[in-house]
Parts: structure tokens; sequence; C-alpha cells
């Protein structure tokens, strides 16, 4: 209310200031402090619109994430407010997409399914701010693990691997035997 009221006066001072854009105000209007109230809301209406069309994707895309998370989880958690403040406040986070979310529920699903973890499988857990942060970081750590032990292996010559060419070469070895015989 005080924003308003500050915005109101910086804008009629400027109006003010401006003789010609007040006085076609005035002739339009009748009333400058009218004028003001009417932009105000206009502009507010127009930017609390845009806020919700924003919020829907967020849901929109939260739903998304909701219904994979009960796929992969065999669970039927509803899309309720509380399950999806959690899954939206990731996607709020400007480095968080719905892959970066789908790709956690699959490695959090392959490590807890099966054990007396997997009741954990929910959005509360999941996407809680500081839990969130740990899992994308043992994620990172894992997919580097994996894309540095494949990394010899799936190096091609033509299209054939180097694993190919080298057990072809050199036996089962991957490693070339130095020494002559």
């Amino acid at each position: 209310m005080e924003a308003t009221k500050q915005f109101n006066a910086q804008l009629l001072k400027f109006l003010e200031h401006d003789k010609r854009v007040y006085d076609a105000i005035v002739e339009i209007v009748g009333d400058v402090n009218s004028f003001i109230d009417k932009y105000v809301e206009q502009s507010t209406a127009k930017k609390k619109k845009k806020e919700s069309k924003i919020q829907l994707l967020f849901i929109e895309k939260a739903c998304r994430v909701l219904d994979y998370l009960n796929y992969r989880s065999e669970s039927r958690l509803k899309p309720t407010k509380q399950n999806l403040n959690f899954i939206v406040a990731r996607l709020r986070d400007s480095d968080v997409d719905e892959k970066i979310m789908k790709d956690i529920i699959d490695f959090k699903c392959k490590e807890w399914m099966g054990g007396k973890m997997e009741m954990y499988l929910v959005p509360k857990t999941l996407f809680n701010a500081t839990n969130f942060g740990n899992y994308l970081n043992q994620l990172q750590k894992h997919n580097a693990r994996n894309s540095t032990n494949r990394q010899g292996a799936n190096d091609t010559f033509g299209g054939i691997r180097k694993s190919t060419i080298d057990k072809f070469l050199y036996g089962n070895s991957t490693t070339r035997n130095t020494q002559s015989p």
C-alpha cells in the first residue's frame, strides 16, 4: 500500500512537471488522481495476469514431474498443493528443468526401490531444497564416473569400437604387449 502511494506521488510529480501531459489528462479524464489510480490498477492487473500464467506453466510442469515420479516409483501420489509446491519451488530455480528432475527421480528410484528408503520417494524428500541439491551433486558425480569409465571403450575408428579393434589385434588383453617374442 505504501509503495502504491509513493508511486502515485512520483507519477503525479512527473505529470505536473510536463504541463502538456497534465493538461491533456485533465481535459480527457478530469481528475489526475483517478487517472493514476486506474493506471496503477490496470498495470497491477496485467502483472497479476502474467504471474498467474507463469504459475500455471510451473504447475503444469510440476504435474508432469509428479506423474513421472508416480510411474517410476509405482505410487499414486495426488497433485495436491503440498506435493506440487516442492516441485514448483525447484522449477523456479533458474538452473533446474524437468529433465534434471526426472533424472534425479530415475537415480533415486534405482537406488531406493525395493529397500527401506522406498517410502521416501515423495516430493517432500526428493524436492526439498537441501536434499535436492545433495541429490543433484550425487547424480553429477555418478554421471562423471560413468562417463570416464566408458570413455576409452566407446572410442571408434571407422565406426568400429576401439575395444573391438584391440581385442582383434591383441587378443583378450586391451593393452599391447610391448616386449617382442
